[in-house]
């Protein structure tokens, strides 16, 4: 379904789907030359250039975004992915609407997919080949995975999940193991539109060269740091009504996608921002109006 302002995400049984919640986009990517992409449910995805410019590249809402830096994938048969930048380019940004979608540092892209009770993990190659790499049973008492709500790719090509309240990661044999979680991180402030049993919702997720995850919990108003070995710590509080929903890295800084989210929970209100991170500063640097 194109043209969409928000997306139901949800885990399909059979001919049924499971209808978990209505959420902003999670996409955002930056580039090493200071070039940031964002999804606005909205209006589309946008470009910030290193001046601060922004200019909408696509007039459909994304749910998810990735970077293909080296434009290994720019021949190949996406579906159900989208290509937002012409075909052959390089680097090219490609989208997610019905799932979250990463880029691994090998050129190959990965997104989920759920389909007969089981949350798949599929790896699609530049040659248009595809598998699953891993297969994730859905319990919907299990508080470590009832969608995957986030993907992102870490070093070794391993593929990091996140569901409502945990951190999976995916190993290039299909090996899966629980990072942190099931989290109910401290000083958690409940956002309204998000229901308790989903909190902390861990949304849009990255992770640097060290295998160091930075996660968006929308459903906290907070960003979160995930050691290698499962250590958690808040790095970032949102001031109402914001919330972040995404996150990139580049740089060593991290860029974060937050929506008025806390504002309303009525879609058609949702506006977006995006924030950057340093080590020593917090700063807005773009925002759409409506």
């Amino acid at each position: 379904m194109r043209n969409r302002c928000f997306r139901l995400l949800g885990v399909s049984f059979g001919l049924g789907m499971f209808i978990l919640s209505a959420q902003p986009p999670t996409g955002i990517v930056a580039t090493r030359q200071g070039e940031i992409y964002f999804a606005d449910s909205g209006a589309g995805v946008w470009k910030r250039d290193p001046n601060g410019r922004l200019t909408l590249l696509e007039s459909t809402a994304m749910q998810s975004l990735a970077l293909d830096v080296e434009g290994n994938l720019t021949e190949a048969s996406l579906d159900p992915i989208q290509r937002v930048t012409a075909k052959g380019a390089a680097p090219a940004l490609l989208a997610g609407d019905e799932t979250p979608v990463t880029v691994s540092d090998d050129g190959h892209l990965f997104y989920a997919t759920s389909a007969n009770g089981q949350v798949e993990i599929v790896r699609l190659r530049p040659n248009g080949e595809r598998f699953v790499v891993a297969s994730l049973p859905v319990n919907p008492k299990d508080r470590k995975l009832r969608a995957v709500n986030g993907i992102a790719a870490g070093p070794g090509n391993a593929i990091y999940l996140t569901g409502n309240h945990a951190i999976r990661l995916v190993t290039p044999r299909g090996e899966v193991t629980t990072i942190a979680g099931p989290l109910n991180p401290a000083g958690c402030e409940a956002i309204p539109a998000i229901k308790k049993d989903w909190r902390p919702y861990l949304t849009g997720i990255a992770v640097d060269t060290n295998g160091t995850a930075y996660v968006a919990a929308t459903g906290c108003g907070t960003v979160l740091k995930v050691t290698p070995d499962g250590k958690v710590s808040t790095i970032h509080k949102t001031q109402p009504p914001w919330t972040p929903t995404g996150i990139a890295i580049s740089r060593g800084d991290l860029y974060v996608l937050e929506y008025s989210y806390a504002a309303s929970k009525n879609p058609s209100d949702w506006t977006p921002r995006v924030v950057k991170l340093t080590a020593v500063s917090v700063s807005v640097v773009a925002t759409v109006t409506r």
